[in-house]
């Protein structure tokens, strides 16, 4: 297993359209996980699946790729009901909670999980980050921010049990 860190800070591509406009650090991550996933996507013959943890009502949508199979779950009914009047067509929507068994074993090339992780109580947070886990394919992709909390370490190691290398941005 690999830790990878960089000693300058990542670009994303400036010439696309910011994604947020109510938080500069939402707008910077989200372009860098955009950019990422449209270099999984062009890079592949197929297109990828791609779960969006936690999708909320689709705020995010337009950082994955329209080439890719999008997946997005929530646990609120009512952002749901929101997602489902923006959605796309073929995009398909789940009623989920993160911290129970998915049933959504290997199926996704790409599963993504924005500001979620750090809205669990700390009880629930591995029972939630094991379903992501186990929800990628194999020699898939787990993109997930964690804020430098008391949780860190032990999802760090969970990580790295988990995937043959952890790149930190």
């Amino acid at each position: 297993m690999t830790l990878i860190s960089h000693l300058s800070k990542p670009h994303y591509n400036a010439s696309l359209p910011p994604l947020c406009n109510f938080s500069i650090e939402k707008a910077y991550l989200w372009s860098l996980i955009r950019d990422k996933l449209n270099e999984l996507s062009t890079t592949s013959l197929l297109p990828i699946s791609i779960l969006d943890a936690a999708c909320h009502s689709l705020i995010t949508r337009r950082m994955f790729p329209a080439s890719a199979n999008y997946y997005g779950i929530d646990v609120s009914i009512s952002r749901l009901k929101l997602a489902f009047k923006q959605k796309q067509s073929g995009d398909v929507l789940y009623l989920g909670d993160l911290t129970l068994p998915l049933n959504l074993n290997s199926c996704f090339d790409v599963v993504v999980s924005c500001n979620t992780l750090s809205h669990l109580p700390p009880i629930y947070l591995n029972d939630a980050l094991n379903n992501l886990i186990r929800s990628v394919k194999s020699n898939g992709y787990f993109i997930v921010n964690i804020g430098l909390s008391r949780d860190f370490q032990s999802v760090a190691h969970r990580l790295l049990d988990s995937f043959s290398s952890v790149e930190t941005v």
